[in-house]
């Protein structure tokens, strides 16, 4: 093992020992608590998603009328970051209530193909080994066999469903699902009674998001950001929510840093130079 001692020099020009702490260090391993927050704000699951939505209001009535209305195919529309996933996150859990009458999977079409099927049968004791390799009328008449709720796909990405887009066809034709798809431009393959298009979220939105998240990781309003910075990020972030969480991140790490990196920008002192002369000779004096 290598012991590392750290020395100072002492006004007598001698090198001392230094006693050294994590704060004397000069390196902030743990911005998270440096900031007082208990976790990270930006990467932490918020559940459950309606304490952390905001905007898209008038979505979330369209999907509650959907429901009302017992419709069977819809489109949630919207550029990359527009909030499409978490509108779904939404759909699902205000739906948990009613898991008598609703039987509600959340699937990401970017995933691999056995992933999402399992997702569908995980809860039908784990039987769908048995269609490996079988057509999708033979998932229907399984899942037609054991589950008397009302089925409910809310697939995410869903550009481009591949393989998984027949077994959701043949859900829906045969099983009577309720499918909802949100993507970019997700293809209709039957009539979209619902076809909602999410605009890009607001500066104000995107703001009050953070703080929520700030809040919860016990932080308080949005220190230690101002309301221009946050401001000024969104656009840079191209109003994509996970970019924005990313880019407020590496201020936030900054910030944490700020004291320190001050210091060392505005330059020594010339009580420290003097130190740091003393320190030199000393050092000479070691070494010869």
């Amino acid at each position: 093992m290598v012991k590392i001692r750290f020395y100072d020099p002492g006004a007598d020009g001698k090198l001392h020992p230094k006693k050294t702490t994590a704060s004397s260090g000069g390196i902030t391993l743990n911005w998270i608590a440096a900031l007082g927050w208990k976790a990270n704000p930006f990467t932490i699951r918020t559940i459950p998603t309606y304490r952390y939505f905001v905007g898209q209001e008038a979505a979330r009535q369209a999907i509650n009328l959907f429901f009302i209305r017992e419709r069977r195919f819809g489109t949630i529309r919207g550029a990359s970051g527009s909030g499409k996933t978490m509108l779904l996150q939404w759909t699902a859990e205000e739906l948990a209530p009613y898991a008598d009458k609703y039987d509600v999977h959340l699937l990401d079409a970017s995933r691999p193909l056995p992933e999402q099927l399992l997702s569908l049968t995980d809860r039908y004791q784990g039987l769908f080994a048995k269609f490996k390799g079988h057509s999708p009328s033979d998932v229907i008449q399984f899942l037609k066999a054991r589950t008397k709720r009302k089925l409910v796909l809310l697939v995410d990405n869903a550009d481009n469903l591949g393989s998984l887009g027949a077994y959701i066809h043949a859900l829906f034709d045969d099983l009577e699902a309720v499918v909802l798809l949100a993507g970019k431009n997700p293809e209709s393959f039957a009539e979209d009674l619902l076809h909602i298009e999410l605009a890009p979220l607001q500066p104000s939105h995107a703001i009050q998001l953070l703080e929520r998240r700030i809040a919860h990781v016990g932080g308080k309003g949005i220190a230690p950001f101002t309301v221009g910075e946050l401001e000024e990020w969104w656009p840079q972030a191209n109003a994509n929510v996970a970019s924005y969480l990313h880019k407020v991140q590496e201020h936030a790490v900054h910030k944490a840093l700020g004291p320190k990196e001050q210091t060392q920008q505005s330059g020594e002192q010339p009580a420290q130079k003097a130190g740091s002369q003393r320190f030199d000779d000393a050092l000479k004096d070691l070494l010869n």
